[in-house]
């Protein structure tokens, strides 16, 4: 939460300041609310870093959370000019979910906080359609009850059929775009699936072919992302040194896939199935190859910001 020494309120802070400015244990309850899976170990400039770029490319993943109330003030916030703030009840004992997800800073009256809504944030939600954040989402409700305690195949194995191929097709196009360095390439089940699915497409299949192999590589990568997860404890409070050049280089490449993973699902998590569906199917072929213009595009972009990821996390930044 990010409040105000004085008044009057002086518009400055960026949409990093405001995950920043923060205390670490602050911006990791933020991550815990929005169901975001970042490793602890990070760095605190890192977190706030995954934190502004996740709400500036899919806003309403965080705005999801809020109940109704609070989206109704966050209304009233952006019909408002940004001098202009919102009184409610001070309650130190309860705070706002868009405090503790930095969406507003705010100054503590006496009995009231007087809120406001920096220009970084509102400069996102113009754009975006609050009364469709409890919208359909392919997420169930139960599933995201559970929060932390899911891991991303269980939210895979929950979208329809051809978005999941729509999921396996962009997750190749990004190991394409990052040099086939995702640890399925040395797993054979996941490979030979994954070949059985393009010759298929190759050949204009029909959907429930499409469907059985998304079936097969939903089955595959369960196992893959198993000894991913196994793996990690292992790793905990290890001093890198101590690692085989293979160690090193099959966790680094694992983060970046479970990474991309997230990143995929943070694009898909609001197109309509349908659309997602004629991502896949609209596929054309040109000198023996497959291509999926939109999911390309998509690929190019997220292989983009890992290798940023990565150099930051190179440089310590």
């Amino acid at each position: 939460m990010i409040t105000l020494r004085q008044l009057p309120y002086v518009d400055i802070l960026s949409l990093n300041d405001m995950m920043s400015f923060d205390t670490k244990v602050n911006i990791i309850e933020h991550c815990k609310l929005a169901r975001i899976d970042i490793p602890k170990s990070w760095r605190k400039a890192q977190i706030a870093d995954a934190l502004a770029d996740i709400f500036t490319k899919d806003p309403l993943w965080t705005l999801e959370v809020l109940p109704e109330e609070e989206l109704e003030l966050l209304k009233k916030l952006l019909s408002s000019s940004t001098e202009e703030c919102i009184k409610y009840p001070r309650n130190d004992a309860r705070y706002l979910l868009m405090q503790k997800l930095h969406l507003v800073v705010t100054y503590e009256a006496a009995t009231e906080w007087h809120i406001f809504m920096p220009s970084s944030i509102r400069k996102i939600l113009d754009n975006v359609p609050l009364d469709a954040v409890h919208g359909k989402s392919e997420i169930p409700a139960s599933l995201k009850e559970k929060g932390d305690h899911i891991n991303l195949i269980d939210i895979l194995e929950h979208y329809p059929k051809l978005s999941q191929v729509a999921f396996f097709v962009t997750l190749e196009l990004v190991n394409l775009n990052l040099g086939n360095k995702f640890p399925y390439e040395d797993f054979f089940p996941y490979i030979d699936d994954l070949q059985g699915l393009e010759e298929a497409m190759m050949k204009g299949a029909k959907q429930s072919t499409l469907e059985r192999y998304a079936e097969l590589l939903l089955m595959d990568m369960r196992t893959l992302y198993g000894s991913i997860e196994k793996m990690v404890p292992t790793l905990k409070g290890k001093d890198s040194s101590t690692l085989t050049d293979a160690q090193s280089d099959y966790a680094m490449h694992s983060g970046t896939m479970l990474n991309a993973m997230q990143k995929i699902f943070l694009r898909f998590h609001h197109i309509p199935s349908e659309d997602l569906a004629k991502m896949v199917l609209a596929n054309k072929k040109k000198s023996g190859l497959l291509h999926f213009e939109e999911l390309e595009k998509m690929a190019q972009k997220i292989a983009e910001e890992l290798l940023m990821d990565l150099m930051k996390f190179t440089m310590g930044v």
